[in-house]
């Protein structure tokens, strides 16, 4: 909620006035892409995992940053600061 809070608050500085649509459930058509999306994330947990076995810290939060969820708490809170 902080990212998003933070990336809202530059928009507004740039005078940027960012809409958000919260539009349910995605169409058929949004398959696919969909898919590719939780491919990166399964990818980017893989690679989460190797960067920790060797060590890698700041790769191993780059690729855990590739894997957010978005649950539906955090998508009625960011609901609720939006009004």
């Amino acid at each position: 909620m902080q990212g998003f809070l933070n990336r809202t608050i530059a928009m507004l500085d740039m005078n940027i006035r960012p809409v958000y649509v919260f539009d349910g459930k995605p169409p058929d058509m949004k398959r696919g892409e969909l898919k590719k999306r939780m491919e990166a994330k399964d990818k980017a947990k893989i690679e989460q995992e190797k960067a920790q076995d060797a060590g890698d810290t700041e790769e191993a939060l780059k690729q855990a940053k590739r894997q957010v969820k978005i649950t539906p708490l955090m998508k009625q809170q960011t609901m609720d600061l939006l009004k």
